[in-house]
């Protein structure tokens, strides 16, 4: 079973497949980074999929992943090693194995809707929604006096004071 496609481990576990298991050879990655994604990718299509998956490496990471996708035994890499561990045929079946990559997009919908949503929404008004100065009574007969705010006097030699700056560090 090839790990980096996760539709096509969704169709083995659709079409009845209880257990995954993945042979690999990771010789010719050397000692590089590219085992550890190949181990995260089972580890991921095991966590989709609710299946427990038993991947061997003639190189290395040998490992057993359980169906959330954790890591129950690993070997190391580029060492011979045995892994004695129990995992379970499963026959439920997860909202990913049944609708695929539908559950990413309607997630991404929802959060598209939701930020359309907000879009338009004032975070300091208390309805919500943005005021226009037309919209608020007697705006056009306020002063401009009445309307600003009094600034605060900067410190000694044209300098703010340092309790009176938010200062976030080194400055």
């Amino acid at each position: 079973l090839e790990v980096l496609y996760p539709n096509h481990v969704r169709k083995s576990v659709a079409a009845g497949a209880q257990i995954l298991v993945n042979l690999s050879n990771d010789s010719w990655f050397g000692d590089s980074a590219m085992p550890w994604l190949h181990l995260a990718a089972a580890r991921m299509r095991a966590a989709e999929n609710g299946r427990w998956l038993l991947r061997a490496s003639v190189s290395g990471i040998s490992a057993v992943v359980t169906p959330r996708g954790e890591v129950a035994a690993q070997t190391p890499l580029f060492a011979p090693a045995r892994i004695r561990e129990t995992a379970a045929l499963v026959d439920e079946t997860t909202p990913y194995t049944r609708f695929g990559d539908w559950v990413l997009f309607a997630a991404l919908g929802l959060a598209a809707a939701a930020a359309w949503l907000e879009w338009g929404r004032d975070p300091y008004s208390s309805s919500g929604r943005k005021e226009t100065t037309s919209s608020i009574k007697g705006a056009s007969s306020m002063s401009m006096a009445s309307r600003s705010t009094p600034r605060a006097m900067p410190a000694q030699g044209g300098r703010e004071d340092r309790a009176s700056r938010n200062v976030s560090g080194g400055g």
